[in-house]
């Protein structure tokens, strides 16, 4: 029987694994750090690297530090256009805004991660620091924890793999704890983020799913706790409930 993975070009893959690495730094990746992460060969990495700079897709740092290139974060803005329709998004974004008032995120997942695509400050003073194409810990927001709920064991795994963050004394980073705590989202419909990311602040979350109802992302709304009351939650829940369910309806394209 032919192997399924017979036409895989094992240079390629190298080469998409520390751009991944790369791009899921902060600051940057040196040579070392790289090829003992990835446990790449240093010549290999060190090529490739050669060949991606020469390309475009990253630069080097007067540090010594590899980061990613302009040309890569063109090509991931010509990426979302084919995911999804950025101005049917971003209506249904702007309409949460105006019925709740707060700052609306839209994210996605990937591979353990939640990446945020797109956001629509709120009416408040407050500027939210989260920013579109950062990464953000799975167990700690709002979003995050609306994906993991309905992620499917094996995906779910890889989000515990990469290990559960404490970011305040609010956050649930204990496996078992956490794992409970998605039986609650799963059936209630919607997270909260109850200054479990940053004190202060508070966030409803609903995921956005696609064809095979397989999780693509999720929605949701962030502002101050003394904002959103636990007793106000059911109120803004079902409107960010039925922007998620609008969205899911665009991305399976009924």
């Amino acid at each position: 029987m032919e192997n399924k993975n017979s036409y895989t070009v094992p240079a390629v893959e190298k080469a998409m694994l520390i751009l991944e690495y790369i791009t899921g730094s902060k600051n940057g990746c040196s040579l070392r750090d790289i090829h003992g992460s990835l446990g790449i060969a240093k010549t290999t990495t060190f090529s490739t690297l050669t060949t991606l700079a020469e390309c475009g897709y990253v630069r080097k740092t007067s540090e010594g530090l590899f980061v990613p290139a302009l040309k890569l974060a063109t090509l991931g803005e010509k990426a979302k256009d084919f995911a999804y329709d950025s101005h049917f998004m971003l209506a249904q974004l702007e309409s949460l805004r105006d019925k709740t008032g707060f700052t609306v995120f839209f994210s996605a997942y990937e591979k353990g991660e939640q990446i945020v695509l797109e956001k629509v400050d709120g009416f408040g003073g407050v500027v939210f620091k989260a920013a579109v194409e950062q990464r953000k810990h799975i167990n700690t927001s709002g979003s995050g924890k609306a994906m993991a709920a309905f992620l499917s064991p094996k995906e779910l795994k890889c989000v515990l793999s990469r290990g559960l963050k404490q970011l305040t004394a609010n956050s649930i980073y204990e496996e078992k704890a956490f794992l409970a705590h998605l039986e609650v989202i799963r059936r209630q419909g919607y997270s909260i983020d109850d200054n479990e990311g940053e004190m202060g602040v508070r966030c409803i979350g609903v995921p956005v799913f696609m064809y095979g109802n397989e999780v693509y992302g999720a929605v949701s709304v962030t502002t101050l706790s003394e904002n959103l009351p636990p007793e106000k939650i059911s109120e803004y829940a079902p409107l960010v409930q039925a922007a998620a369910s609008e969205i899911s309806k665009h991305l399976c394209g009924s």
